[in-house]
C-alpha cells in the first residue's frame, strides 16, 4: 500500500468523522467475548485432573463456584457480542444513514460490476468508428477486461486538426470508445461528446478531444492523459492506439491513382485496390501488443474496412501478435456498405480484402454477419446515400476456411447499425463454445503465460 493510500485510510481516525468511538466499542466487545470464551474453555478443562489449566480453575473455584463461573462467562460473552453488534450498527448508521435507497442501490450495482465483471474474459477489439463503440457498449455488460485498439491514422475533423497543430495521436476514436465504456451520468457523456458550433479556433472541435489534448499537455504523455480521462469517466476497460507514431493512410485505386490521407479516401469515387501506411515501418504500441497476447478472444470490427480496421492490421507487429496468441479471432462484417469505400461489396469481399493485405491468410476463425431485414424507408434513405445492406454469401465465405455465424444483429430504430446487446451476445456465445468445447487445452496454456 502506498503512502497516499495509507494516508487516506488513517482519515477514519481523524476528529469529526465520529467513527472512532464505534470502532473502540466493537474492539472492547471482541475482547470481552474472547475472555469469556477462554473462561469457558478453562471451566471445561476442569474435568481433566492432570491438566494444568484445570488445576488453576479448581483453585479458582474455591473463590467462585463453577456454576456461577459458567453464568459469568456466558453473560460476559453475550455482552461482548452485543457491544460488537452495537458498534457495527452505529458505525453503519452514521456512515450510510444519509444515503437514500437509490444511493445504496448504486453502491451495490458498483460492487457487482467491479467484482463480477472483473472476472470476465480478456477481450480485445480492433477497429474504430460508431460500430466499434456499439460493440463495446454491449460487451461491457459481460466483462470489464476489455481493450479497444483504434487507428492512429485519422486526419479529418477535430482529431485531424489536433494532430496537425499539436502532433498528438488523433483522439477522436479513442474518445468515442472511452465514452462507450464509461459508467458516468448521461450529462457527463454529453459534455465530453459536445462539439463547438462557433468561436474562433473552437468551431468544429470536440470538447472531449480538447480535454485529452489539455491532459496530454499537463501530464506530458498521451497514454497517461488517456488513462486519466478513463479514470474521470469510470471506464470499464482500456482504450489505446495501435501505434503512437505519426502515420498516414495511403489508398491505391485500381486505376493506379494514389491518395494520401484517411479523410480523402472515400471521396475519390474509384474502387480501392489496397491501402498502405506511411511510413510503413512505424512501431506498434507496446501496450496494444501486450493486450493482444494475453487476450482470450480477439474481435476485428465492426468499422470501416479500409479506414478503421486495415490501418490497425497494417501496423507491424499487430498481426504477428494475433497469430502468436492461439485464441479465436472473429471478424464482424458491417451491416451496410460504405459509399466510396466498399460500394457493392459482399461479406466475402470484405473478408477477401483483409486477407489480401495480411499474412497469414488463415488468421480469422469466425465471420459474424447480419441477416436481419430493414424497413423499406430506412433502405431508401441509405440508397440515396449510395449504401446498401451487405450481401451474405455463405459459400464464398466458407471457401476461405472460416465458420460463418449468421444472426439478426441490427437494431430496430431508424439507423441501420449493429445492436450492442445482440452483437455482444453473439460474440460471447462464440467464446463460450470455443473455450469449453473446442480449445480447452490451448486456453489453459494461454492463461498460464
Amino acid at each position: 500500500m502506498d503512502k497516499k493510500a495509507k494516508h487516506k485510510l488513517l482519515r477514519w481516525f481523524y476528529p469529526g468523522i465520529r467513527v472512532k468511538r464505534y470502532i473502540i466499542l466493537s474492539a472492547f466487545g471482541v475482547i470481552m467475548a474472547s475472555v469469556a470464551l477462554a473462561m469457558l474453555v478453562l471451566l471445561a478443562s476442569m474435568s481433566l485432573p492432570k491438566d494444568y489449566s484445570g488445576y488453576l480453575m479448581s483453585k479458582l473455584a474455591l473463590l467462585i463456584p463453577p456454576f456461577i463461573s459458567y453464568i459469568l462467562a456466558i453473560v460476559l460473552f453475550a455482552s461482548g457480542l452485543f457491544l460488537v453488534m452495537l458498534g457495527v450498527q452505529k458505525a453503519i448508521n452514521h456512515l450510510f444513514g444519509t444515503m437514500t435507497k437509490a444511493d445504496l442501490g448504486e453502491m451495490a450495482d458498483g460492487l457487482y460490476k467491479r467484482r463480477l465483471l472483473s472476472q470476465g474474459p480478456e477481450i480485445v477489439v480492433i477497429g474504430g468508428g460508431t460500430g466499434l463503440s456499439a460493440l463495446l457498449r454491449g460487451l461491457k455488460n459481460y466483462t470489464s477486461n476489455l481493450t479497444a485498439i483504434v487507428t492512429a491514422a485519422d486526419d479529418g475533423g477535430s482529431s485531424g486538426r489536433i494532430r496537425r497543430e499539436w502532433g498528438l495521436v488523433p483522439p477522436g476514436d479513442i474518445r468515442n470508445c472511452l465514452l462507450a465504456l464509461a459508467d458516468t451520468e448521461p450529462l457527463m457523456n454529453a459534455l465530453f461528446d459536445y462539439r463547438f458550433t462557433g468561436g474562433a479556433g473552437l468551431e468544429g472541435h470536440n470538447f472531449g478531444n480538447l480535454f485529452i489534448l489539455a491532459m496530454s499537455e499537463v501530464t506530458g504523455d498521451f497514454e497517461t492523459a488517456v488513462q486519466e480521462f478513463s479514470r474521470v469517466l469510470k471506464v470499464r476497460g482500456q482504450v489505446m492506439a495501435s501505434t503512437l507514431n505519426n502515420i498516414n493512410l495511403k489508398a491505391i485505386y485500381e486505376n493506379g491513382t494514389e491518395v494520401l490521407g484517411e479523410s480523402a479516401i472515400s471521396s475519390q469515387g474509384e474502387k480501392i485496390h489496397k491501402v498502405e501506411l506511411e511510413p510503413p515501418n512505424c512501431k506498434p504500441n507496446p501496450s496494444a501488443i501486450k493486450a493482444i497476447i494475453k487476450a482470450d478472444l480477439i474481435v476485428l470490427g465492426p468499422g470501416s474496412l479500409y479506414t478503421s480496421i486495415m490501418p490497425n492490421l497494417l501496423v507491424p507487429g499487430i498481426v504477428e501478435a494475433i497469430e502468436r496468441n492461439n485464441v479465436p479471432v472473429i471478424y464482424v462484417v458491417n451491416v451496410m456498405t460504405e459509399p466510396g469505400e466498399t460500394t457493392g461489396y459482399s461479406a466475402s469481399d470484405h473478408l477477401k480484402t483483409i486477407l489480401r493485405h495480411i499474412e497469414p491468410q488463415r488468421l480469422i476463425d469466425y465471420v459474424l454477419v447480419n441477416i436481419g431485414d430493414f424497413d423499406r424507408t430506412i433502405l431508401e434513405r441509405y440508397e440515396r446515400q449510395g449504401a446498401a445492406p451487405v450481401a451474405v454469401d455463405n459459400k464464398k465465405l466458407e471457401a476461405f476456411g472460416v465458420k460463418v455465424i449468421a444472426k439478426e444483429l441490427a437494431n430496430s430504430n431508424d439507423l441501420a447499425r449493429h445492436d450492442p446487446g445482440k452483437l455482444a451476445s453473439a460474440i460471447m456465445s462464440v467464446l463460450a463454445n470455443v473455450t469449453f468445447k473446442q480449445r480447452p487445452r490451448q486456453v489453459k496454456q494461454l492463461k498460464r503465460r
